[in-house]
């Protein structure tokens, strides 16, 4: 195992398919989180992490935003092992950043950086939250 493979294969906190058993020729479609939104939960190639932190968002309430840190510890309570200590939220947080990143180029939620939506095609550093997109200005 390298240095940067955790003890269930998955690299840097990052969740890949074949580690959780996607397969594209399967059958059966994966179970969604309860606080997915409901057009989430209807997509056939929903993502686990992104169905939570659209759910977090959409149970925020407009005009609110939500902490990355949130939807990484829900993602660790949703697919977490019994037994983890109290930091193993952080191994979600690039996973989570990742699906951000891709649900803000899809136009599904709006990345904030100090109080203003940023440019989900450029690179984002620092602390940024997690709102829901607004009629009036539309996803950046």
């Amino acid at each position: 195992m390298s240095r940067d493979e955790d003890h269930d294969g998955r690299e840097d906190g990052i969740e890949h398919p074949e580690h959780r058993g996607d397969h594209a020729d399967a059958d059966t479609p994966r179970p969604v989180r309860e606080t997915g939104t409901e057009a989430a939960a209807n997509a056939p190639d929903s993502d686990p992490v992104a169905d939570i932190i659209l759910g977090l968002v959409a149970e925020r309430g407009p005009g609110k935003s939500i902490c990355v840190s949130e939807a990484a510890r829900a993602a660790q309570q949703a697919f977490g092992k019994p037994g983890d200590d109290g930091e193993a939220w952080r191994r979600y947080l690039p996973g989570v950043r990742q699906q951000a990143k891709s649900l803000a180029r899809q136009g599904r939620l709006r990345i904030l950086r100090k109080g203003r939506p940023v440019d989900p095609h450029q690179p984002i550093k620092g602390v940024i939250r997690l709102a829901a997109v607004r009629e009036d200005d539309g996803a950046r």
